[in-house]
Formats: structure tokens, C-alpha cells, sequence
């Protein structure tokens, strides 16, 4: 469990997260390959833990990230912070317009 956990305020939004966090790419299958159990198990360990602070994004894993961490923290009171914006493709290359920042584009992973 962690002890103590300072916190931190985000600019002006008055809201404060933990210094300490989760980074979620590996449930995306970034870096290593978790299975969706696996990476739930990782998600709740840090729970148990005392972490309330995920981070994650779209193209971790084209999504599976931010499913593995939803399913889990449903219902919880934790911060979770993405990039974002959504993927138009799995094939082609950022510069090549992977990414898709439009408002609708982003209103739908919110």
C-alpha cells in the first residue's frame, strides 16, 4: 500500500492527482505483451496498492488499453488522463494522418 501519496494540483482546474501513477501502454501490448487478464490483474494490484491515477491512450494497443482499464475501474474514484484524439488507421504512419484530432473524433473517446 502506498503511504502518504502526495498529490499535486493540475494547473487552474483546482483538481489534484497523485505524484504516482499507473502508465498503461503495456496493457495496450506496448513494450511487452500482457494478455486482457493479465493486464487487469496489473490494473487491480495497483488499486490494492492505493493507486488512483491511470494513464493511457488510444494507440496503446489500438484501444485495448483503455478497455482493460475501463472494465476495471468502473465505477471507481480514480483519475484517468488520455491523449486525445482517436486512430483513423492501424496502417498508416503519424506523419501520415494516423492520428485524428477533430471534435467529434475526440468527443467519441470521452
Amino acid at each position: 500500500m502506498v503511504g502518504n501519496m502526495q498529490q499535486r494540483e493540475i494547473g487552474k482546474t483546482k483538481l489534484k492527482i497523485d505524484t504516482l501513477g499507473l502508465g498503461c501502454a503495456p496493457l495496450g501490448g506496448n513494450f511487452v505483451d500482457l494478455t486482457y487478464n493479465q493486464g487487469a490483474e496489473l490494473v487491480n494490484a495497483a488499486l490494492d496498492a492505493g493507486i488512483s491515477y491511470f494513464d493511457t491512450a488510444p494507440w496503446y494497443g489500438f484501444g485495448r488499453s483503455e478497455r482493460v482499464v475501463g472494465d476495471q475501474l468502473r465505477n471507481k474514484d480514480i483519475i484517468i488522463s488520455s491523449m486525445l484524439a482517436d486512430i483513423k488507421t492501424r496502417s498508416c504512419s503519424r506523419t501520415n494522418g494516423l492520428w485524428n484530432g477533430r471534435s467529434n473524433a475526440i468527443s467519441s473517446r470521452v
